[in-house]
């Protein structure tokens, strides 16, 4: 492959990985939202269900979002091993992962506000 297919090849898969950062947080915020409007009401089969789903589908969003990241930034070196005139390098896939990691904080901490929701502190 030329340098120039290959760096297409980087930004289709950076598109894709955007795509999932997307779908990341828009699946955060929903279930943020169906945890503040009615998640004191879930009974506790209601409740399972919906967390079970949620840690499936966001913790496969994040690996796709992985995936995608790791083509494109591979993608990215083979293109700069085939010239000379690349001032900068792609970063390696480890500066990448912080946001990943941050994205699986930020689910469980729509966990824990799920949490106390459903268990308020009384003062």
């Amino acid at each position: 492959m030329s340098e120039a297919e290959l760096m297409e090849l980087a930004h289709s898969a950076w598109e894709m990985n955007y795509s999932y950062t997307t779908l990341t947080i828009t699946l955060l915020f929903a279930y943020l939202a169906a945890a503040y409007t009615v998640g004191r009401e879930l009974t506790f089969v209601q409740l399972a269900i919906c967390n079970i789903l949620y840690l499936i589908l966001s913790w496969l969003t994040i690996w796709v979002q992985y995936m995608w990241a790791s083509q494109a930034i591979e993608a990215a070196h083979l293109a700069a091993e085939l010239t000379s005139q690349r001032q900068h390098r792609p970063a390696p896939i480890e500066a990448n992962m912080l946001g990943l990691v941050i994205f699986g904080f930020c689910h469980f901490g729509s966990l824990y506000f799920m949490w106390s929701v459903r268990h308020p502190k009384t003062e």
